[in-house]
C-alpha cells in the first residue's frame, strides 16, 4: 500500500483538497489505500454528486450529468453525456456510485500528530503562507504541514520560521534551490512519503532518523538561531530579519522599485529611502519621519486609510504629509493615477482615502524595528525606540 499512498501524496501536491468518486479513488489508490484513508478520516464523504467523470472522447472537462433512471431499482440513475451532441455513453449507477470522498486536511493533520507523537496545539488558519498551518511540536522543534510548496514566496517563509519541521507532500514542486537550502539546518523540508506509512490497515509513521542527525549537528555547528533586528515587508509578506539577512537586503535595495528604511536615520532626522521611475532610473530620497510612518503604516495594512485612520501619525493635516511622501517616491501615471500609492476618491475631502496597492511586477521592501511602531507625535518622536540593525 506504500506505492499507493505515494500517489495519495502526489495528489495532494497537485491540489489542495483533491475531490473524485469513490470508484475513481479506488482505480487511482486500490481499494485498501481508499479503505484505510477513509477509516483514519483523511478522505471524508460529501454529498452525493450530480455529475460524474467522463472518460470520453472530450476528457474530464466534459463530466456527465446524473439524472434518475425511473422505474430500475439496480441502477436508480444515470449518467449522461453533458454535451448536447450527446458524445459519451450512458452509465449505469447505483447509489453508492455517487458517493464523492474529498482530502481532509483537519484529518490528515490528526493523523500526523498521532503518528509523530506531536504534541503542543494546532492551528487551524494559515500560518502565514497559503495552504500551511503548524500542526503541533515534537523535541522542541515546531511540526508545520505545508499542503502548497510550489506557490511563489515559499523560500522567504520558510526562511523566516526558526527552527522547524515543515511537512510536505512531496519534494518534486519545490525548486532545486529550495529544496537544496532547506535540506539541513534550522528549518528542515520532509516529503509526507517520509514520515507516514501503512500499518494494520491504517496510517502510522515517524520523524526519519537523518532529521534527528541534522539537527543536532546544526545545533552544534551554528547554534541558537541569530535574534531578529528588524521587520520587512515586502513581495513575499511580513517577516522578520536578522542581521546577516538585512544587510543582503539592503545591499540588494537598488534593484527594487520601492524601498524605505525606517531603521536607521539620514541626514536632517528623516529615513533613506529610493525608487525607479517609468523609465527604470534609481533616485534616493529622503523621507521625514511622518512621511515615512504614513508610507510604512499603508504598506503594511494594505487597507484603505483616511486621513484619521492613520495610527503611527499624530500630526495635522496627515493628507499633506502623505502626498508629500508619495510624490518622494511614488511614479505618477496620469493626473489622478499612481503606480503605488493610490488615492481613493470622495464626495467630501474627509472620506478621502489612500490605499498602497502597488501594480504588478513592482518589487519593494520597507524596512521597519522589530517592535511595532507607536505613534509619531508632533515632534517627529516615537512613542518607542530601537537599537538600529546598523
Amino acid at each position: 500500500m506504500s506505492a499507493a499512498l505515494d500517489g495519495f501524496f502526489r495528489l495532494l501536491d497537485q491540489a489542495k483538497a483533491p475531490t473524485f468518486h469513490r470508484r475513481d479513488w479506488i482505480g487511482r489508490l486500490g481499494e485498501p489505500a481508499t479503505t484505510a484513508l477513509v477509516r483514519t478520516g483523511v478522505l471524508v464523504a460529501r454529498a452525493h454528486a450530480d455529475w460524474y467523470p467522463c472518460g470520453g472522447p472530450w476528457g474530464d472537462g466534459c463530466p456527465r450529468r446524473v439524472v434518475e433512471n425511473r422505474g430500475c431499482r439496480e441502477h436508480p440513475f444515470v449518467a449522461v453525456c453533458g454535451r448536447d451532441d450527446g458524445s459519451c455513453l450512458e452509465v449505469l449507477l447505483r447509489t453508492d456510485d455517487r458517493e464523492v470522498l474529498a482530502a481532509s486536511v483537519d484529518g490528515l493533520t490528526r493523523q500526523l500528530r498521532r503518528a509523530l507523537h506531536a504534541g503542543g496545539a494546532a492551528d487551524t488558519e494559515d500560518a502565514g503562507f497559503p495552504g500551511a498551518r503548524r500542526i503541533g511540536e515534537r523535541d522542541g522543534r515546531a511540526v508545520y504541514l505545508a499542503l502548497a510548496p510550489h506557490w511563489p514566496g515559499i523560500e522567504a517563509w520558510l526562511g523566516a520560521l526558526g527552527d522547524a519541521v515543515v511537512l510536505v507532500p512531496t519534494l518534486a514542486s519545490l525548486p532545486p534551490a529550495v529544496r537544496e537550502r532547506f535540506r539541513g539546518g534550522a528549518v528542515v523540508l520532509v516529503p509526507l512519503g517520509e514520515a507516514l506509512h501503512a500499518a494494520d490497515g491504517g496510517l502510522a509513521g515517524s520523524l526519519p532518523e537523518r532529521l534527528l542527525m541534522v539537527r543536532d549537528s546544526a545545533r552544534a555547528t551554528y547554534g541558537a538561531k541569530p535574534p531578529a533586528v528588524c521587520v520587512v515587508v515586502d513581495n513575499d509578506g511580513e517577516r522578520a530579519l536578522t542581521r546577516v539577512e538585512y544587510e543582503a537586503l539592503v545591499a540588494g535595495a537598488p534593484k527594487l522599485d520601492l524601498f524605505i528604511d525606517t531603521t536607521v536615520t539620514a541626514a536632517g532626522g528623516g529615513h533613506p529611502a529610493s525608487s525607479r521611475d517609468a523609465t527604470g532610473k534609481l533616485r534616493g530620497e529622503t523621507l521625514t519621519v511622518h512621511e515615512a510612518a504614513a508610507l510604512v503604516e499603508l504598506v503594511r495594512t494594505r487597507r484603505a486609510l483616511r486621513e484619521g485612520d492613520f495610527a503611527t501619525v499624530a500630526v495635522n493635516a496627515v493628507a499633506k504629509v502623505v502626498e508629500r511622501g508619495r510624490r518622494k517616491v511614488d511614479v505618477q501615471l496620469g493626473r489622478y493615477e499612481w503606480r503605488a500609492f493610490h488615492t481613493l476618491r470622495a464626495d467630501t475631502p474627509e472620506g478621502k482615502r489612500w490605499q498602497f496597492n502597488p501594480a504588478g511586477g513592482v518589487r519593494y521592501a520597507v524596512l521597519s524595528p522589530s517592535f511595532s511602531p507607536g505613534v509619531v507625535n508632533a515632534n517627529g518622536a516615537a512613542g518607542t525606540t530601537a537599537e538600529s540593525p546598523r
